[in-house]
């Protein structure tokens, strides 16, 4: 996970959402008893959909007591649809594939968790049990990005939770008005090249840490 760190600065008017998110993460018993509901966490899921063995968002709890809005993205029209089939008023999906606003070809893979804008890397997948069949291309699209920071729906982000195979940091490289205020970010990160020219942890980290978030 990634916290901003410049939420411990002296003229930053929200610390107490840290407290929140540290809380959630630490599974504090007590997290309901320390938020107020007056500061509605507003999270953001960028591959919101949920596939068959996955565990629970860690924001699950927060949304599930009414003490944050979600805005979930979603390119997969049946995986959309089932999210708005039991979402509840506190959670809206939107149909977007974000990146920095340009078309992308989507590698549709066997295994819709698999699929990408960026190639599989089939010399190192060959190397994991299943993966070379689940990451088979089955067809290709192209598909029109949008910019996070050019979302009309969001307004504020305290929380951002990435998992777009490979495509983290063109995203975050295209928020830089939401990572602004961001206050912390879960994102999955490689240290192999799962895709070609994937971007890797360290390069992640250092671009986060421009940016003032840091690693925890």
């Amino acid at each position: 996970m990634y916290l901003a760190s410049k939420v411990y600065t002296i003229d930053d008017q929200r610390p107490t959402k840290l407290v929140i998110v540290n809380s959630m993460y630490k599974k504090d018993s007590h997290l309901i008893e320390v938020l107020n509901e007056e500061l509605l966490l507003d999270i953001v899921d960028v591959g919101a959909s949920k596939l068959e063995g996955d565990a629970d968002p860690v924001y699950e709890k927060l949304l599930n007591s009414g003490l944050a809005h979600l805005i979930g993205f979603e390119p997969n029209i049946n995986a959309l649809d089932e999210l708005n089939k039991t979402k509840s008023s506190n959670e809206t999906y939107l149909p977007y594939a974000l990146g920095d606003g340009k078309k992308h070809t989507l590698n549709i893979c066997a295994a819709w968790g698999m699929t990408s804008i960026l190639e599989p890397n089939y010399e190192l997948l060959n190397y994991f049990h299943g993966f070379t069949e689940w990451a088979k291309i089955t067809s290709k699209t192209v598909v029109e990005t949008k910019r996070l920071d050019d979302i009309q729906q969001i307004k504020n982000i305290d929380f951002i939770k990435l998992d777009v195979q490979g495509a983290e940091l063109l995203i975050l490289e295209n928020a830089p008005k939401f990572l602004e205020k961001c206050l912390a970010i879960h994102t999955e990160v490689e240290f192999l090249e799962m895709y070609k020219n994937q971007p890797l942890f360290s390069e992640i980290e250092l671009f986060l840490k421009k940016e003032r978030i840091h690693f925890a």
